[in-house]
């Protein structure tokens, strides 16, 4: 369950408008397989030319997580710590409202997360695409509001 927060990021540079506190509504996001987890927040803060992720996570299984991330360059894998299912992430700006990022776990490609700032800059969507620890497919799609 591990990709999903940081899916969020958009390139070393997150537009303004994605800067801040996303909570997870649960009611309106899917995860194939699931289960969902039972909270989320992520937040994007400014750091110097890069942009600081953090995530704070409670799965189904109760087991609380912290991820923390600074952004590289376009393009540059950078250290994930916290994340039980990677341990690396790169970012690639689309435009102004599309991110994608890229997941690995000992330079192996585990997931891909698309993320969305909706047209009124209140909705944050990400999808996420890959494979579960034990080999799974993994389709997930986490709807975020402030």
């Amino acid at each position: 369950m591990g990709f999903i927060a940081l899916v969020t990021s958009a390139g070393a540079q997150v537009p303004k408008e994605v800067q801040g506190t996303w909570k997870l509504d649960a009611a309106k996001s899917k995860f194939s397989p699931g289960p969902a987890p039972t909270s989320m927040v992520v937040t994007y803060s400014p750091a110097g030319d890069a942009v600081k992720i953090t995530v704070d996570l409670v799965p189904a299984d109760g087991a609380k997580q912290h991820w923390e991330m600074t952004t590289a360059p376009e393009g540059t894998d950078a250290p994930l710590t916290g994340n039980p299912e990677a341990d690396t992430a790169s970012f690639k700006r689309v435009d102004e409202r599309t991110g994608v990022s890229t997941f690995k776990k000992a330079g192996k490609v585990v997931a891909t997360n698309t993320r969305t700032l909706s047209p009124d800059g209140k909705t944050l969507t990400i999808e996420t695409k890959g494979t579960t620890p034990d080999g799974k497919p993994r389709h997930d799609v986490a709807v975020f509001s402030r």
